[in-house]
């Protein structure tokens, strides 16, 4: 993450520079979101993503990481997204600095801010025939078990 006085939110939430959390996976409902955060330092991560879509970072589950702690270089984490998680774009804020314990809004002595438009899907449906195919249910169209005469020609 890199160093700035203050967050720049934007509508796109592209307005300052967010090089500090890349996404490995899409966000899908009932799955875990794996995502790997670069600092430059050691510190505490915390971060908020808005499941319900309602504009705020304040609703019981929102809050994805809590005084996670960080070392200088990459680590892959992963977060739970909760099935009931409304599905369309929504936001997700990561703060980082070196004493931990920081909210979604207010000030802080040293770190970073970045958010980040996401987009949370549903999960893709696995077509019946094939559920039914890897359980050893469902055989290959045209074969049976019995066996076939050879052929007349």
């Amino acid at each position: 993450m890199d160093t700035e006085p203050d967050g720049l939110p934007s509508a796109s939430a592209d307005a300052d520079v967010d090089d500090g959390v890349s996404f490995t996976n899409i966000w899908v409902q009932g799955s875990l979101k794996y995502m790997d955060v670069t600092s430059s330092g050691t510190g505490y991560l915390n971060a908020w993503v808005d499941f319900n879509i309602d504009g705020d970072w304040a609703d019981a589950g929102e809050q994805i990481f809590v005084n996670q702690s960080l070392v200088a270089g990459t680590t892959t984490l992963s977060v739970p997204v909760p099935v009931v998680a409304v599905l369309g774009d929504t936001y997700a804020r990561f703060r980082l600095d070196s004493d931990g314990g920081l909210d979604f809004t207010g000030p802080a002595f040293d770190g970073e801010v970045e958010d980040y438009r996401v987009e949370i899907t549903s999960p893709v449906p696995v077509p019946a025939s094939l559920v039914l195919l890897g359980m050893g249910l469902l055989g290959f169209a045209g074969l049976s078990r019995k066996k076939m005469a050879p052929l007349k020609l």
